[in-house]
């Protein structure tokens, strides 16, 4: 049987080094919300290490795997986003991702991105939806502990929107500030094509 290759299209691509983090690519990909499902590819140089992050919605990251390595889902994801010297392609995919993309509970963008570069030694930490379940999971021994509960999932849902908003804070901050980069290195770089071809005008 031959397998039909699958439909991938790039949407992102660069380097890991000198001042772009794993961080500031959560960023970049957090922005790419018309994407279903989404491939981050990531090659980590000093180590030879290849892998795989699965994303939904650009959102939430679903699954992570390294080829060849030995690694749990979670450790997988937590050694891609610490890579300091290495490249990186995000990639949106036509067909939903495959199982080893899709291997762990739902963790959402934000919330890696406000605490890199400390991960929590487990992801039951960072799933939302995990502690939902576990919130829902205690039966109520009176209507008391029901309303109790209830006000715990509000305070989770709103801790939740909170980060969100802050980092939503952070990704317009840090648009903003490589705006002004790049606005200066336009202007510089008109005034000195200016400066030479008012030099050349002057010598011919």
């Amino acid at each position: 049987m031959v397998k039909k290759p699958r439909n991938f299209d790039c949407v992102l691509s660069g380097v890991l080094k000198n001042g772009t983090t794993p961080r500031e690519l959560l960023w970049s990909v957090l922005k790419e919300r018309s994407i279903t499902f989404g491939i981050l590819r990531i090659v980590d140089a000093d180590r030879n290490i290849e892998g795989e992050v699965g994303i939904f919605q650009s959102t939430f990251v679903v699954g992570a795997s390294i080829r060849g390595g030995n690694y749990t889902a979670y450790e997988a994801l937590k050694v891609l986003l610490t890579v300091k010297n290495g490249s990186f392609k995000y990639m949106s995919s036509a067909e939903p991702l495959p199982s080893d993309l899709d291997n762990l509970e739902r963790i959402r963008l934000t919330s890696l991105i406000s605490i890199w570069p400390n991960f929590p030694h487990s992801p039951e930490a960072l799933s939302y939806k995990n502690s939902i379940n576990r919130m829902r999971g205690i039966k109520p021994e009176s209507e008391k502990d029901e309303t109790s509960g209830a006000d715990t999932k509000d305070s989770k849902e709103s801790e939740v929107l909170a980060i969100d908003h802050n980092v939503l804070k952070q990704l317009q901050a840090w648009d903003e500030r490589h705006m002004h980069i790049r606005a200066a290195a336009f202007w510089s770089t008109f005034v000195a094509v200016s400066c030479i071809a008012a030099l050349l005008g002057i010598a011919g």
